[in-house]
């Protein structure tokens, strides 16, 4: 129950008028002020304890940014290798053929030991031509192995607004001296442009290339052809302004065609242990004819077939495992269908990543843009799911 109450309004009233008044001697403007400053004090106070956990936040999202930042350029070197881009792609010496690049083997761990592994960089995904269409370039780099010297093209990412541009700054930063490379050729070039219908004009300054030996014609030919044969049609050539130039004994030359038939891409595998595909017909592998009226170029079929034999003394290696057999191949227009014996088992390792992507330039040399495999178990070998597979159109791609 509540408690009733002797206090009516009129009382209450009444006891308030006996107490003393209450006088505020302050002005309206120093009484605006006094508010004012509390208000501020509150209003550091709020400020003070946002900042308790405003500040570790903006600390986490800078070391989240910084992360994004240091991460990409650490993994661009990581990911320039197959084996170092998938893990599972670490061979064991039972694993791998005789023909295997032999180098020193690194665990997780950081333990070294010999044995037999492959140090291979793959071609640029399809996905990726589109998205690094503006950085992409070739550049084909001189080497001698056994009794011959050619050049290998690798695909890089390099800054410039055209391909000539891209390829005037990646010869002059890129040595390849760490992947077993010499060094671009030096050729003295007064001008490069783009002509019309796929052209290439290159100007030398003239007698530069009139004392070329013998051995340096062939690798410095197709370092200008394995440059630019992904970008253009045919390399005209003049000195100072005037057409042809002296190119060695093979002197005078007026162009370079940069569309030979070629039959087959092979493995080269460099002195530091990195092994690229190269094109048949620049090592000289069976099926690549020199004279185009000798014998009829092989089939696609014979040419897979040729790719299963190498030549260490011309420095070149077979690219399709011996015991590895294709029973069938087959081309609908745009579209190869390759098939495998029964029960072919291919592991998803580094060295069936190079055999996949060899096969996949050789269909593409037969003017075919979609390769399917039949027979293969399992269906994922690197970054291919080999039921319908693009075929791609940079291969070696170095990220440096």
């Amino acid at each position: 129950m509540m408690r009733s109450s002797k206090w009516d309004e009129k009382t209450i009233e009444s006891q308030l008028r006996k107490l003393p008044k209450i006088e505020d001697k302050q002005s309206k403007e120093a009484l605006f002020e006094r508010i004012q400053e509390r208000l501020q004090e509150e209003q550091i106070k709020e400020r003070a304890k946002k900042k308790s956990w405003v500040i570790p936040t903006f600390a986490a999202a800078a070391v989240f940014v910084l992360l994004l930042l240091i991460i990409p350029s650490f993994l661009n070197e990581r990911d320039a290798t197959i084996e170092e881009t998938y893990p599972d792609f670490r061979m064991e010496t039972t694993e791998l053929p005789e023909d295997a690049a032999k180098i020193m083997v690194v665990d997780e761990r950081g333990n070294t030991g010999e044995g037999f592994s492959l140090i291979y960089f793959n071609a640029v995904q399809p996905y990726d031509e589109v998205e690094l269409a503006d950085q992409l370039v070739t550049l084909a780099l001189p080497v001698s192995s056994g009794v011959q010297e050619f050049a290998v093209p690798v695909t890089l990412l390099a800054e410039g607004s055209n391909v000539i541009e891209r390829f005037l700054t990646a010869k002059d930063t890129f040595s390849g001296e760490a992947y077993g490379f010499e060094p671009f050729p030096p050729f003295q070039i007064n001008s490069i442009v783009e002509g019309e219908a796929g052209i290439l004009k290159i100007d030398f300054k003239t007698g530069s290339l009139g004392g070329l030996a013998s051995a340096q014609h062939r690798p410095y030919e197709y370092s200008l052809i394995e440059t630019f044969r992904p970008w253009f049609e045919k390399i005209e050539l003049s000195s100072d302004g005037e057409p042809q130039v002296d190119w060695g004994q093979y002197s005078p030359r007026s162009d370079i065609s940069l569309r030979e038939t070629n039959r087959g891409y092979y493995l080269f595998a460099s002195e530091t242990g990195h092994t690229f595909l190269v094109r048949g017909n620049v090592v000289g592998a069976p099926g690549n004819l020199q004279d185009e009226n000798e014998v009829e170029y092989p089939t696609l079929e014979e040419t897979l077939q040729f790719m299963k034999q190498g030549d260490d003394s011309r420095g070149y290696r077979a690219s399709i495992p011996e015991d590895i057999v294709i029973s069938k191949v087959n081309q609908n227009g745009k579209i190869v269908t390759i098939t495998f014996a029964e029960g072919t088992y291919i592991e998803n390792t580094a060295v069936n990543t190079a055999m996949v992507e060899a096969i996949l330039f050789t269909a593409g040399d037969f003017e075919a843009e979609i390769v399917q495999f039949e027979g293969i178990e399992p269906t994922q070998v690197g970054p291919y799911f080999l039921d319908f597979v693009e075929v791609p159109k940079y291969l070696n791609f170095i990220r440096y």
